[in-house]
């Protein structure tokens, strides 16, 4: 019998044990977090990105943007667009999923927010280096704070 994991647990899980989109398993850099969710959690992962990175608290949320746009370089539109998420564009959106781009000189990024059950979201991030070894170096810096914060966001977005 297998355990329940308590709402709002953010875990980063095995690649392996993953099914992932074909773009993305071909990343420089790839990850893949999971958060349990209450099955009466009715809300889009598009409301759950929303939530996530535009309505977090503002010293959050601007270093998020800022880390984006000042360290990966990222070409981001007005944090207020409709069509984007903190600036990341998206490229679909449905019930299950939403999926989000942003590019730099230095890489592209892929952002993919999906439900994979009616108790697990996921989030994909996938980043393609332009320029390897810089944006190798980039990401040195920048994943552990990724690996920390987006778990982090997870966990809290959920339990609200």
């Amino acid at each position: 019998m297998a355990t329940r994991l308590a709402v709002g647990h953010a875990r980063q899980v095995s690649l392996a044990s993953a099914p992932l989109p074909a773009q993305v398993k071909r990343a420089d850099y790839l990850d893949v977090f999971e958060v349990t969710v209450a099955e009466s959690d009715t809300r889009t992962p598009e409301d759950l990105a929303r939530e996530a990175l535009e309505q977090s608290g503002t010293l959050l949320r601007e270093g998020i943007r800022f880390a984006h746009k000042a360290f990966l370089l990222f070409h981001l539109a007005p944090a207020d667009s409709p069509d984007h998420i903190l600036g990341w564009r998206i490229v679909e959106s449905t019930p299950d999923l939403v999926h989000l781009v942003a590019d730099s000189p230095l890489m592209s990024g892929t952002l993919i927010l999906r439900r994979t059950d009616a108790e697990t979201g996921q989030l994909i991030t996938a980043l393609h280096y332009k320029r390897r070894r810089a944006a190798a170096a980039v990401w040195r810096t920048i994943g552990p704070i990724h690996r920390t914060v987006a778990p982090y966001l997870m966990k809290k977005t959920v339990t609200r």
